[in-house]
């Protein structure tokens, strides 16, 4: 009995390896952090899926964030160490920036978001976790990157 526990165990834990986002909740339910997986790996090739409105579940490799009503986010994490940043506005053109920090809180990279496509590119930075802080108007979005 013994053995099938830790075989069920070590299965669980392969299939949480094979997930390119992972995400955590509070004791209220309340979504709390997000983790991303960039670098060159099997399972991060550029995709064609998104995320479940109901969810917001990966359905593919990239992920929306629903930042207001106005705004919404669309990241795209790349094999090459880079992470595509869509902002689109209802409204008009977002206007926002973001930043990336290392585990020390130390700003590495910052930049404004463009209308369209922003790329952020870890390609010069050591393999790590990083902090992505996007804010659109006001509306901030953090996601945790794991760069491999």
């Amino acid at each position: 009995m013994r053995n099938v526990f830790l075989l069920m165990m070590l299965l669980v834990h392969a299939c949480c390896l094979a997930q390119a986002v992972s995400y955590s909740y509070d004791a209220a339910g309340n979504r709390v952090r997000r983790e991303m997986v960039v670098g060159s790996s099997p399972n991060m090739r550029p995709s064609q899926g998104g995320a479940s409105p109901l969810t917001n579940q990966p359905v593919g490799n990239y992920f929306t964030d629903q930042l207001s009503d106005d705004y919404k986010l669309k990241l795209t994490p790349q094999s090459d160490g880079t992470v595509r940043i869509e902002a689109t506005c209802k409204t008009g053109s977002p206007k926002g920036s973001y930043g990336i920090y290392n585990a020390n809180g130390v700003r590495l990279l910052s930049g404004n978001i463009k209308e369209g496509l922003t790329i952020v590119s870890l390609a010069g930075h050591p393999t790590g976790v990083y902090i992505l802080i996007v804010n659109i108007d006001g509306n901030k979005t953090s996601w945790k990157v794991t760069k491999l």
